[in-house]
């Protein structure tokens, strides 16, 4: 394996200006000519840098780090694949850790993360958790911003860092708009949990928009972001009397236990009952009946998140992320 001083003999350029070029390093810089030479010299040794060299120069490391709520989660699985094609094309490497929706747990990995100089940090989901554990979660976000790491939240997350936004209001507003259209008059909510901010967000914006447009809220039915709470809600929605015209799901896992329920209990969608959601994954389209749905693009949200942790002059300070309602067959009257 080549060194450093190979590079830097091969290029005729010091050793300290081959590092500079390899290496990284905070506030200064090297002619264009001269950083092509040692670029040139490198590839043709096959030079490798070294990872702690290159943390040591730069202050932090070529990583990224991704931290998510669940990882068996298909939005997860889309936030990493946008953040790792970007990653790529910039020779970072991507790390993901599954934290749960704790404050707690999430302090915790920040903490190690802080230690280990990462380049930045992507969080995609919100946490809950009570205030002493948002109080520690902030500090340590601060922490980490003081030490040259960006951080970069996904949706309704962390207060005070950048941040790419999910339309959880406006896409939310449009799917209830299109279901009023569509001649749906009575809704029920499978919410999610009552302190996550995409979750109240979505339920919000969902029964705002149903009651302006004279319909009517059957009932909120509040609990996980995932598929068993929301077929344990089901299951309880159909012991105590009459089927809206639609059941609402904040995400994709809930839309996906309550058809798991309203199957079980030999229930058609639409035909008896009809079921939307928000997110979109392709979890949703495959299903059969296709499930209604606010589609987001995660993969993209990645893809920006990860732009902004590299300071891309072309990424909007707080990007929207676009959104599409796809009406299928499971609100068909």
């Amino acid at each position: 394996m080549s060194t450093l001083s190979e590079v830097a003999e091969r290029a005729g350029v010091s050793l300290a200006t081959a590092s500079r070029v390899l290496n990284g390093a905070a506030g200064r810089t090297v002619r264009p000519d001269l950083a092509e030479r040692v670029q040139t010299a490198a590839d043709e040794l096959k030079y490798v840098p070294h990872a702690g060299a290159q943390a040591m120069a730069r202050g932090v490391s070529n990583i990224v780090c991704l931290l998510v709520n669940d990882i068996a989660d298909p939005y997860s699985a889309a936030v990493a694949a946008g953040i790792g094609r970007v990653a790529t094309e910039n020779r970072l490497l991507m790390a993901v850790t599954s934290t749960g929706s704790s404050a707690a747990n999430r302090t915790a990995a920040l903490q190690v993360l802080a230690a280990q100089q990462v380049r930045g940090v992507i969080i995609a989901g919100d946490a809950h958790g009570g205030n002493p554990d948002r109080a520690e979660l902030s500090t340590c976000l601060e922490t980490l911003r003081a030490n040259d790491t960006t951080v970069v939240s996904i949706g309704a997350g962390e207060v005070g860092v950048a941040s790419v936004q999910l339309p959880d209001q406006i896409g939310t507003k449009h799917l209830a708009e299109k279901l009023l259209g569509a001649g749906h008059r009575s809704f029920v909510i499978l919410a999610g949990p009552v302190d996550r901010a995409s979750a109240v967000q979505r339920t919000k914006a969902f029964t705002e928009t149903v009651e302006a447009g004279g319909g009517r809220i059957v009932t909120t039915m509040t609990g996980g972001f995932d598929r068993a709470s929301a077929e344990k809600s089901v299951h309880d929605l159909l012991g105590v009397g009459r089927l809206p015209d639609v059941i609402f799901a904040t995400n994709d896992l809930q839309a996906l236990g309550a058809l798991r329920a309203l199957r079980t209990a030999n229930l058609n969608v639409p035909h008896d009952v009809g079921l939307a959601a928000f997110g979109d994954s392709g979890a949703l389209s495959d299903a059969v009946p296709g499930i209604t749905s606010v589609s987001v693009d995660a993969s993209l949200a990645g893809e920006l998140a990860t732009r902004l942790v590299l300071g891309d002059e072309n990424v909007a300070p707080e990007p929207v992320v676009p959104h599409e309602v796809r009406m299928r067959e499971s609100t068909r009257n």
